[in-house]
């Protein structure tokens, strides 16, 4: 999902520092935290320490991330139709039914969303080769 922040920004003109920031930022901020909190949990229940982890939603977490990043899919590829048609209206039609998708089908949809936006980039880099 950090990933795809990244790519969003930068497919929606921000500058590649500021998209490269983003990613850093929303990246180490989870997972910094993430261990942090672990070695706390560790520090207090020592040995007992899976009992701990399994009491704690850390599925629910990832299927948040994971619906965030299937949502960004969908927008970067709304953004590259955008770009490789000149947002033509069925193109950015297409691109919505996609963010929609991938809000819907969450992660069930990650291998088949994978592969339309790296089609779409692909595209979008060879059309504007061409012109």
């Amino acid at each position: 999902a950090s990933g795809l922040l990244g790519v969003a920004l930068l497919l929606a003109g921000a500058p590649w520092w500021v998209a490269v920031g983003a990613f850093l930022v929303v990246y180490n901020a989870l997972h910094l935290w993430l261990r942090v909190w672990g070695l706390r949990i560790g520090l207090r229940d020592g040995l007992e320490v899976g009992k701990a982890l399994k009491a704690v939603p850390l599925q629910a977490l990832g299927d948040r991330a994971g619906d965030a990043g299937a949502a960004l899919a969908g927008f970067s590829a709304v953004l590259m139709a955008g770009r490789a048609g000149h947002g033509e209206w069925w193109q950015w039609a297409l691109g919505a039914l996609a963010v929609a998708l991938g809000v819907a089908l969450g992660t069930r949809v990650r291998p088949v969303a994978f592969l339309a936006l790296l089609a779409t980039v692909l595209a979008g880099l060879v059309l504007a080769g061409n012109s």
